[in-house]
């Protein structure tokens, strides 16, 4: 250990020189650093749990699924300017990429129906088909929401103070930063001061 103490203090200049070089040359590669959030890569593949999740997760889907919450600071969901907010949202989810198209879902999605009893039988409609304009219609909207409580603490909360869009991503490239990215795309367009 003295003679590695004694060589390094002899050509202490040569050693500080090599530190400074490897030190520049770490910094220089830290631009080309990647961090990817993904949990599933620290566990072993082989477990049984591990291998039956992935299973699951390739044949229902359901790994990357992102809500978006929206809450108005007055009142509840049930106003034109924040149903319309959801309905641009929505449409702007389905043109992203790496969205699967058929898991998402909210108020204004094709997946969210208004299904109620009539004497013939079963009556199927979009739950929001458009935004509603005048006080009847969002009532309208608000008793179909209650008629089909799937929708309540899943899409809307109880309260009717939250509304909620559910967007599944496909896995891709990035993890979960990119997804996040792709999100906010969507929502920085959407958020005010309301």
């Amino acid at each position: 250990m003295q003679r590695y103490i004694e060589w390094i203090l002899r050509y202490r200049f040569v050693v500080i020189a090599l530190t400074l070089i490897v030190t520049i040359a770490a910094v220089i590669q830290a631009k080309n650093l990647n961090i990817i959030i993904d949990p599933n890569t620290m566990l072993p593949q082989s477990h049984p749990y591990v291998t039956t999740s992935n299973l699951v997760e390739k044949v229902f889907g359901s790994k990357y699924v992102v809500m978006v919450g929206v809450t108005p600071k007055e009142g509840d969901i049930y106003q034109p300017m924040i149903l319309e907010k959801i309905q641009r949202m929505t449409a702007a989810f389905l043109q992203t990429p790496g969205v699967v198209k058929e898991n998402l879902l909210s108020l204004s999605s094709k997946r969210a129906k208004n299904i109620a009893g009539t004497a013939e039988g079963l009556e199927v409609k979009l739950l929001m088909s458009k935004v509603p304009a005048t006080a009847a219609q969002l009532t309208e909207l608000r008793e179909a929401v209650g008629k089909n409580p799937v929708y309540l603490n899943s899409i809307v909360s109880v309260d009717a103070k939250t509304t909620a869009i559910l967007v599944e991503f496909k896995d891709g490239q990035g993890g979960f930063r990119a997804i996040m990215d792709k999100v906010e795309a969507v929502v920085g367009h959407e958020r005010d001061s309301g």
